[in-house]
């Protein structure tokens, strides 16, 4: 018998406090922001009991026309893959062997629409993926995803940006990662030149999703404007996701709002 996942999920974009557009775009089980979309911020909610589902968020680059051009590009492309073949599927695994194509299908599309426009784009990717009771998370780029688990939070993806690759290398540590001028510098993202080789995701391990669970996928613009203990405290309350995720932006615009703003919560409500 196939589990079912009985859920509370929100997404909450906005294009925060200095910028014109918001090139941030979110992937919500079927519903996505429409390019040009004028909304703002931008809201939606979701109350399910089903065995698959698929969230998403994107953060685009190359200014703010391209930037919107190209993380709508990658939630359009996920779209695609939703209406056609989602149910299809009925393991991770071969959820994953997908999203490997996705990934890799999505750069070359990105890629090429920027040599028509002769300008140079591109957009992170981070998901989180569920398909009974097993869940996994995948990242291009510095967008990120947190599972909230018996009060402790847990980062299920790897920032891809030069900062990250010198905390690797033993240069910088995860403090001073946070300050160092190459912190926004994308060592990995959709629309680069596929002639430099295959672009990957990352993966978390495969989770076995849990009652009580609560996940979080942002774009840097959260990420980066609160510690990860703000970021605990406020999924740690007992409030419904979408009042999660108007305190989670609503702080970072309160801490300035520099950059586009998204957040999107999952409340695993009982695992049936």
């Amino acid at each position: 018998m196939e589990a079912k996942l009985k859920i509370d999920a929100s997404v909450l974009t906005s294009k925060g406090n200095v910028r014109d557009k918001n090139e941030d775009s979110f992937y919500f089980n079927g519903t996505f922001k429409k390019k040009n979309s004028l909304i703002d911020p931008l809201r939606f909610s979701l109350d399910s009991f089903d065995n698959k589902y698929i969230f998403a968020v994107c953060d685009g680059m190359g200014g703010e026309q391209l930037g919107e051009e190209a993380s709508h590009l990658a939630v359009l492309s996920l779209h695609e893959f939703y209406q056609s073949r989602f149910q299809l599927f009925n393991t991770i695994e071969d959820l994953k062997m997908h999203m490997d194509s996705y990934i890799s299908q999505t750069n070359q599309k990105i890629y090429e629409h920027s040599l028509t426009l002769s300008k140079k784009m591109g957009t992170t990717f981070a998901a989180i993926l569920f398909c009974q009771d097993k869940a996994i998370a995948l990242n291009v780029g510095d967008s990120s995803v947190y599972l909230l688990r018996n009060s402790n939070l847990i980062k299920l993806t790897t920032e891809h940006t030069e900062a990250q690759r010198l905390v690797r290398l033993g240069v910088l540590n995860s403090h001073t990662a946070k300050f160092h001028k190459s912190k926004n510098i994308l060592t990995r993202y959709l629309g680069a030149n596929p002639a430099n080789g295959i672009m990957e995701a990352d993966y978390s391990d495969e989770l076995t999703v849990l009652k009580g669970d609560t996940y979080l996928i942002c774009s840097d613009g959260l990420s980066g404007s609160l510690t990860e203990e703000e970021l605990k405290f406020h999924l740690s309350v007992g409030n419904s996701s979408a009042s999660i995720c108007k305190d989670l932006v609503d702080l970072a615009l309160g801490n300035g709002g520099k950059d586009n703003v998204t957040a999107l919560v999952v409340k695993i409500i009982d695992v049936a």
